[in-house]
């Protein structure tokens, strides 16, 4: 801004008692002195400072008053090159200011300090509200005020704008003001704007009519400099105006090299690095990266407000941008050497899940020149080919199979033991499962298809757990079928079989399959496998309510071996029907109980639990009723009314733990029916036997009295 020139102080004055004056505010007596030519108030003390200078910056209005109308120098400058007025605005002295500005000394043309500004200028500076818009606007009007220039060319408008002042400015240019109006480097108010970086105020000139691409003496313009001064978001406001697009890119790039806050965000939530990504800014990329330094990983990890990092904004991963983010960080911080406020990263992990193919070539050259292993694990315990998994990247999944093909000449183990084919098959990725294979074959066959992780699965756990029968059916036939069974029947060290984990995650499909390719005799013997909990298959797809993957294993278990699965009880004591009742529904419990004779089924529904819970009482305490509706009239149907009556441990029965009043209701009728029928029973019982033993009285009765007068 204006340059602040300084006077030397005085020497040798007239007089060194001008404060003692004004503090003593003795003002006729001084005048009295004036008159006989003892004082000259045009004289100053060793400050460079008059009697008038003292009196505004003292305050004392009534001698600033009694001294405008002697013989004094308004205009006269202290040795801070600064007049008795500019301390009337500097020190907020708005009354003597306006005392000053109404007297015969005052000249609108005359500078007020050593910088060449005038009152306006230096209130403008000052934008201090208190001296009041009514009292602003009177001074605008003065024309030669408003056009007033400092030795820098700039007028008060230049002023405003750079300070941001926009209700100032909005005065200003309804008072006339040039807002075309060049300073002494030919720049606008505009320019003084971007200089600054007000957003608010870049609005308000380009609204009204500033030129946004007019240029100054060296052919710069207020984008420019802007942009040469970091001001992201005026830089970007003026980059909108058509106006620009041929230096668009130029000045882009200069607001790259002199941004200081890469983390500054818009409206959108988006950086710098985000924007550039965005608009497929390649270049101004790089310029952002190469700023970044090390730093650049941290910047590559923040969300905008879509919840997207600057690699997530940029389609398709394979353009130019994507591969010049994932080569800086190579660049900087090798493969696999974790990248500093990214959670564990390495640049590894990010082209794994962002790399094309000539990130492949990149990686595959790293790796080979360094002989890293690819096993390093983010903050989330991910390796690599994980990463590559999850983003199903296979183009990035074959490179780094191909390393480890390479590097571990057929052991293909992590240091956790995992091999990838076991990652692929968590994933839950075919197409990723399909390339682990393709490197097998062409490595060492299929061996590690029944490799054991450090839990002892099998790649075949996993895809039994994902789901998806086309994976699982893949495995298969790679396993041929003595393989395939053996590793159906395989326990992990929860005791878990792939067929358990089809089972309990609910995938009828899977079951299907693998019961297909075991065969009764094999199958049989894998639906009674139990886990270290003592729970079947049979038992997870109890509760979890597929009815699919329980007809599946009935239907292949027959009658008699199905009814000995039904029984089988868990180490809680629980059955499958017990499973059925308080996790499954009625239509599973309906299919188990169908293939069971009445006898049995009896028997079946009065097997309790380790705490003495029947199948219908953990049907009672569900909050659902629809197992217990189903249940209860079943039961009474099969005249099995003993279990209406029995107690759990705590001595409850099904009605004391029911929890719905419909159930509550149904097992009321119920046991009132099966007493009534029981009373009747009875009583018919009494009857018959009350009506008997009189015949045979009878019968004595007569054989002895016949007998007797014999």
């Amino acid at each position: 801004m204006p340059f602040f020139w300084k006077r030397k102080r005085l020497e040798n004055t007239v007089i060194d008692s001008f404060e003692q004056m004004a503090i003593e505010d003795r003002r006729y007596p001084l005048l009295d002195r004036v008159r006989v030519g003892k004082v000259c108030l045009r004289d100053a003390d060793s400050l460079g400072r008059t009697v008038l200078h003292w009196a505004v910056i003292l305050e004392k209005y009534e001698l600033t008053k009694l001294l405008l109308q002697e013989d004094v120098d308004i205009a006269a400058t202290d040795c801070l090159g600064q007049s008795a007025t500019s301390y009337a605005i500097q020190l907020k002295r708005w009354n003597i200011l306006e005392v000053m500005l109404g007297s015969k000394h005052y000249k609108e043309e005359e500078v007020i300090d050593a910088s060449g500004r005038s009152v306006l200028h230096l209130i403008v500076e000052m934008g201090d509200s208190s001296i009041g818009e009514e009292f602003f606007a009177e001074l605008s009007s003065r024309a030669k005020l408003i056009s007033s220039r400092d030795h820098n060319g700039r007028t008060p408008l230049h002023y405003a704008a750079f300070m941001g002042n926009c209700s100032w400015t909005t005065i200003l240019l309804n008072q006339g003001a040039n807002i075309k109006a060049r300073d002494g480097k030919g720049q606008t108010a505009l320019h003084c704007a971007a200089r600054s970086g007000s957003v608010e105020m870049m609005e308000l000139l380009i609204g009204r009519g500033a030129d946004v691409g007019m240029e100054d003496d060296i052919g710069h313009t207020a984008a420019y400099v802007a942009a040469e001064n970091g001001h992201r978001a005026v830089t970007m406001q003026l980059l909108d105006d058509n106006k620009l697009e041929l230096e668009r890119d130029d000045i882009e790039k200069l607001l790259a090299e002199n941004v200081s806050n890469f983390d500054e965000v818009d409206e959108d939530g988006d950086t710098l690095l985000h924007w550039a990504a965005q608009h497929g800014k390649a270049e101004l990329v790089n310029i952002i990266l190469k700023r970044l330094g090390d730093k650049a990983g941290a910047s590559m990890k923040k969300r905008n407000r879509g919840d997207k990092t600057p690699l997530e904004c940029v389609m398709p991963i394979d353009s130019p941008i994507v591969n010049a983010m994932l080569r800086h960080l190579v660049d900087t911080f090798g493969l696999v050497e974790k990248i500093k406020g990214d959670e564990g990263q390495t640049p590894l992990h990010y082209a794994a899940r962002y790399g094309d193919a000539a990130i492949r070539q990149l990686v595959q050259e790293q790796l080979k020149k360094t002989g890293v292993r690819a096993d390093i694990k983010n903050g989330d315990g991910e390796v690599p080919l994980r990463v590559a998994v999850d983003a199903a990247n296979d183009v990035m999944v074959d490179a780094i199979l191909q390393h480890f093909r390479d590097c571990n000449k057929g052991t293909w183990h992590y240091s956790r033991l995992s091999t990838p084919l076991h990652d692929a098959a968590e994933s839950g990725d075919t197409a990723v499962v399909e390339a682990v294979l393709r490197h097998l074959e062409q490595a060492e066959g299929y061996a590690n298809l029944m490799v054991v992780d450090l839990l002892n699965k099998i790649p075949l756990h996993y895809a039994a757990r994902s789901g998806d029968a086309k994976m699982v059916d893949l495995l298969l036939q790679r396993m041929g079928q003595t393989k395939g069974v053996a590793a159906m029947t395989m326990k992990d060290d929860f005791g878990l079989t792939p067929l358990h984990y089809a089972a309990k995650n609910d995938n009828a499909a899977v079951v299907d399959l693998l019961l297909q390719r075991m065969g009764q005799t094999e199958g049989v013997a894998a639906m009674t496998m139990q886990d270290q909990y003592g729970s079947t298959p049979l038992h997870y797809a109890a509760r979890k309510d597929n009815a699919a993957a329980v007809d599946s294993i009935l239907r292949l278990m027959g009658q008699t071996e199905g009814v000995a699965a039904m029984t089988m009880q868990n180490r809680d004591g629980s059955t499958p029907l017990h499973d059925a009742a308080q996790g499954g529904d009625a239509r599973t419990m309906e299919h188990m109980l169908q293939l069971m004779e009445r006898e049995t089924l009896i028997e079946a529904l009065k097997l309790h639990d380790s705490e003495r819970r029947t199948p219908l009482h953990l049907a009672c305490s569900r909050f659902d009723p629809e197992m217990a509706e189903f249940l209860i009239p079943f039961i009474s149907e099969m005249g099995a009314n003993q279990c209406f009556e029995i107690s759990d441990s705590r001595g409850d029965t099904p009605l004391d733990v029911a929890e719905h009043d419909r159930v509550k209701e149904l097992l009321r009728d119920a046991m009132a029916t099966s007493k009534s029928a029981h009373d009747t029973d009875s009583k018919s019982a009494h009857d018959t036997g009350h009506g008997t033993l009189g015949s045979s009285a009878t019968k004595t009765t007569a054989t002895t009295t016949t007998t007797e007068p014999q």
